[in-house]
């Protein structure tokens, strides 16, 4: 009776160590200082899809795990240009991109971006529909989303050109 229950509990352990095990892809986001001149300095962020949406990302820990958060902290971002992918790492459809700071609050959002073209984009937005209006600041924290944009190693990279006081 023994020897079966240790056969069984042997043979069951083998069972769920063959198991395949889930895999859960990432979104690989690449940062780097593309350009710095006096007052303005560009940003480029590669990111390549898991073939999900990128949720809420910290573009400021990944400037701090990758080169130093001090090249983007108290920037202020200015205009964005956003690169789709060609060939195989070509979006299958078009790009939603959303900025938002520490406190969850939407700094920038855009729709409908083409995942065909190189477009390029002011940042400047209205708060709660006034007439005055802001440039993002990078902050602690500076979140980037992205809709899923199709397969997984589909790619789309940002420049964000950013003014330094």
């Amino acid at each position: 009776m023994i020897k079966k229950k240790i056969s069984f509990l042997i043979f069951a352990i083998l069972f769920f160590i063959a198991l395949p095990m889930q895999v859960y892809a990432e979104w690989t986001i690449d940062t780097t200082v593309s350009a710095n001149s006096a007052h303005w300095i560009k940003f480029k962020v590669v990111c390549t899809s898991d073939g999900d949406s990128l949720t809420a990302t910290d573009l400021v820990a990944e400037f701090e795990e990758q080169v130093s958060s001090k090249f983007v902290q108290g920037l202020t971002a200015i205009w964005l240009r956003v690169i789709p992918g060609t060939g195989d790492e070509i979006p299958n459809t078009t790009i939603n991109i959303t900025l938002t700071d520490e406190e969850e609050e939407t700094l920038w959002s855009e729709t409908g971006i083409s995942k065909d073209a190189s477009t390029t984009h002011l940042l400047y937005t209205s708060t709660n529909g006034d007439s005055i209006g802001m440039w993002p600041p990078i902050l602690d924290k500076f979140y980037l989303t992205i809709n899923d944009i199709g397969d997984e190693d589909d790619t789309v990279t940002l420049y964000f050109h950013c003014w330094i006081e």
